[in-house]
């Protein structure tokens, strides 16, 4: 990549990318900035990432592990509790391989789930919700 402040015909070159990212950290602020309903969401979290291609046509794989959480959804009135969720990323897919949470009212859940899970149809809201009050998922 030429940084050069002058002006630069080729900027971003085909030259093959390489990097290996991580991040980690107690909350996702990048959640309450791009989904509206998301209050504050307070996790445990670790990103890996490789970022591979090039700049013309990068990829990405990569995963992520939340653990601990604390999701406040505007919708609802007591937060989602004990939120953990193990995501895997491939270019611009995001695959949700499992979700676990708790709240103290599980019938409010159904409604937020189709808000925040828009692919997922009623059925399979009810299939997540279970008696405990606690809500569980693989492969939404």
């Amino acid at each position: 990549m030429n940084l050069s402040f002058a002006e630069v015909q080729n900027r971003f070159p085909n030259d093959p990318i390489d990097l290996k990212l991580t991040a980690y950290g107690n909350r996702l602020l990048l959640s309450e900035v791009f989904i509206p309903n998301i209050e504050r969401y307070e996790t445990n979290f670790f990103v890996g990432m490789n970022l591979t291609g090039t700049y013309a046509n990068p990829l990405i794989k990569g995963y992520a592990n939340l653990t601990d959480g604390r999701l406040k959804v505007l919708d609802l009135v007591n937060p989602l509790i004990n939120v953990n969720a193990y995501l895997r990323m491939d270019n611009q897919t995001i695959q949700i391989d499992s979700v676990t949470a708790s709240s103290a009212g599980s019938k409010q859940l159904q409604g937020i789930l189709k808000e925040l899970l828009p692919g997922v149809n009623n059925k399979k809201v009810s299939s997540l919700l279970r008696p405990q009050r606690e809500l569980h998922g693989t492969g939404l």
